[in-house]
């Protein structure tokens, strides 16, 4: 089962995923965590991602970043125990950040629909918001 958790910047998606693997800590369900702050571009300040060409350029490092880890994750787990794969964050993120900068911009089509294909060959299970 792959499960993900999504939400705002800040909302407390890795805090409630720590605690939730510490009281839980079951073999079989495997917590991938994410680190954004190894993104070139500092996306903490707002204005820098208030810049489109630096928002393309968060983003498209961020679908890289997202995509190998749940293709590296898959590969990894693939002749272990794990029953569930739970992601902090995922792809789904990035239809909604870039979305409020970009708005109608043409690289939010090719963005939605990379994300789309991905999705159709590897769909959550469950989505926590």
């Amino acid at each position: 089962m792959k499960i993900a958790v999504t939400g705002p910047h800040c909302s407390g998606k890795s805090t409630l995923l720590n605690r939730v693997e510490a009281d839980l800590n079951l073999p079989n369900i495997k917590f991938v965590k994410f680190d954004g702050s190894s993104c070139p571009i500092n996306y903490s300040n707002k204005s820098v991602i208030n810049n489109r060409d630096n928002e393309i350029a968060i983003t498209l490092w961020m679908i890289s970043k997202l995509t190998s880890r749940e293709i590296e994750t898959q590969y990894s787990l693939d002749h272990k125990q794990t029953d569930i794969i739970i992601f902090d964050r995922c792809l789904l993120d990035q239809l909604v950040y870039p979305a409020v900068s970009l708005k109608e911009d043409i690289s939010i089509s090719t963005i939605r629909k990379y994300i789309d294909l991905w999705l159709s060959l590897s769909p959550y299970d469950l989505i926590f918001y």
